[in-house]
């Protein structure tokens, strides 16, 4: 087997956890051997060479890796394997509903893995924390989509988190969720980024117990009325990506987000009215608007976000044409202009938030 000084075996403690990034190549061939293996942790690079077959280790319960490899062929048959956590967006493996012991399973490409596998995942009734992505979007993938619409809803007794797309590259189109997802009700964590609907579902407001949500969609319509009641939520994440360029107006009254400390929306044609007694225990607050924003179109209402918690106010400037970016020197007084109409918004009834206000080239999500 080869070791480096990074790594160490504790074999009455049934743990092995290895780490260096400077490690271009791992040979585990040998780790089979270890019977007593409970938890098994590797970040290396690039290639990790592991056993094809790892099923003499029957008391495995935990595989983190960071790293390029694949899963092995009988990792099926391990009966104690409950956190199986892959950076590198490895396949389904056949049979994945045999693991029935299985609370947190990360780094899986649905996309590449195959339609049966995906309906697999259903049979995971133990199954608390689920984090799927795809490293491109390619040729049909309807049916792909279908079936892990049908295992999310089979599992809506056990699920805690659900992460699709987070940090991936490429959007996917899934509004037909909209009608046919049946969300597991007693989510606290849904992290949609990638994954676009038309307008935000109906169904995200049966999510009662929901503390983090991010969503895009390409318009805003009524919808954010629909998070806005979440009694729990905490921390929001919204983009809408609109493809008409029509500006749209949301009124947020003292009666909605009673909960919520986080809020960031990344929405170039949306704009904000903050009624008396919004966003009572706001903290932090993200926003990103157009270079060419109309003047009527500047949020509305600053005063009446909470002083007391607000700390920090992060507003961010994009040109969606292109060329008002931080590298172009020509347009220095604009930028100017643009930041101090900001700073006048914003400082004079939150003196004591941190403001920051940065300038992008273009608008990106």
């Amino acid at each position: 087997m080869v070791k480096t000084m990074a790594e160490y075996w504790q074999q009455s403690m049934g743990h092995y956890h290895m780490s260096d990034w400077r490690c271009e190549r791992l040979d585990l061939t040998d780790i089979r051997w270890l019977f007593l293996l409970r938890y098994l942790k590797i970040c290396v690079r690039k290639d990790l060479i592991i056993p094809s077959k790892i099923g003499e280790l029957q008391q495995l319960e935990t595989i983190e890796i960071k790293g390029r490899t694949f899963l092995p062929s009988d990792i099926v048959t391990l009966p104690r394997l409950s956190h199986l956590s892959y950076s590198n967006h490895v396949l389904l493996p056949d049979e994945i509903g045999r693991l029935k012991s299985l609370h947190t399973l990360r780094g899986v490409d649905f996309i590449q893995s195959s339609v049966e596998n995906i309906k697999g995942l259903g049979e995971l009734t133990n199954l608390r924390e689920l984090e799927m992505a795809w490293k491109f979007v390619k040729g049909a993938v309807n049916m792909r989509v279908d079936a892990l619409c049908s295992s999310i809803g089979k599992l809506s007794c056990s699920l805690r988190s659900l992460s699709i797309g987070s940090k991936c590259l490429q959007d996917l189109w899934v509004d037909g969720w909209s009608s046919t997802l049946t969300p597991p009700r007693r989510l606290h964590k849904l992290d949609l980024y990638r994954c676009e609907f038309q307008k935000i579902p109906q169904w995200i407001a049966q999510l009662h117990e929901l503390d983090s949500l991010t969503l895009s969609v390409r318009e805003a319509a009524d919808g954010v009325s629909i998070v806005a009641g979440l009694p729990s939520l905490a921390y929001l994440r919204l983009y809408i990506r609109s493809v008409d360029k029509r500006e749209e107006r949301v009124i947020i009254s003292g009666r909605e987000f009673r909960a919520l400390k986080h809020m960031n929306l990344e929405c170039p044609y949306l704009s904000l009215v903050f009624q008396v007694g919004a966003l009572p225990k706001l903290e932090t607050l993200l926003m990103r608007c157009r270079y060419h924003i109309s003047a009527e179109f500047v949020p509305v209402g600053i005063e009446n976000l909470p002083s007391g918690t607000l700390r920090e106010i992060r507003l961010v400037v994009a040109d969606c044409f292109g060329g008002h970016g931080d590298d172009d020197n020509g347009d220095y007084n604009d930028k100017a202009a643009v930041r101090s109409q900001l700073m006048r918004s914003f400082w004079p009834h939150h003196p004591s938030a941190n403001i920051t206000i940065e300038f992008l080239s273009e608008f990106r999500l």
